[in-house]
């Protein structure tokens, strides 16, 4: 009979999320999130087969966490754009984090980068069916945000004390006033 688990898949991957912030993606090693976690790293190689296959799970839930951020709220869809990529700011604690983060999204996190583009796209396509935006090309226009997003987190960690929500609005209002 197996053993039953002491600890959630959930926060297992919970743990790897915030050791990715502290480590990068490639300094994270597997005795890293055992320790966090308080089990042995053969428990999580049982659990996960090996650190890609975890490191493929963190990124299934980061894609979870963009979808749940666009998912429609009361806002106006090129609002709801700009909320939704302060919410993801938010969960970087620094610029150290940004960074880490930043590195994860570039070599590790290309299905989280597509599922961000395909989620602003969407919100573009509610914003021209709103009247919101004029002439704009939905997929060039989601790649330029999603490249606006990976721009402040790359500003946030090397200038460090600029609030990068406020950075990030005024460009995203300056790239968007194009089509308005």
């Amino acid at each position: 009979m197996p053993r039953r688990k002491t600890i959630p898949d959930a926060d297992v991957l919970r743990f790897a999320d915030e050791l990715l912030l502290e480590h990068g993606p490639y300094a994270l090693t597997l005795q890293h999130i055992s320790q966090r976690a308080g089990i042995a790293p053969s428990t999580l190689l049982q659990r996960f087969r090996s650190k890609d296959n975890l490191l493929t799970e963190v990124c299934r839930r980061h894609e979870e966490e963009i979808e749940a951020r666009f998912q429609p709220k009361d806002l106006d869809s090129l609002g709801h754009i700009s909320a939704a990529l302060r919410g993801l700011l938010a969960l970087q604690p620094g610029p150290a984090a940004a960074a880490q983060r930043l590195a994860w999204l570039l070599s590790l996190g290309q299905p989280a980068l597509r599922q961000l583009e395909k989620c602003v796209q969407r919100s573009l396509w509610e914003a021209a069916k709103q009247g919101q935006l004029k002439g704009a090309k939905g997929s060039e226009l989601a790649g330029e945000i999603v490249h606006l997003y990976l721009a402040t987190l790359l500003a946030w960690s090397i200038r460090g004390a600029i609030d990068p929500a406020e950075y990030m609005d005024a460009r995203l209002q300056f790239l968007l006033d194009r089509y308005r």
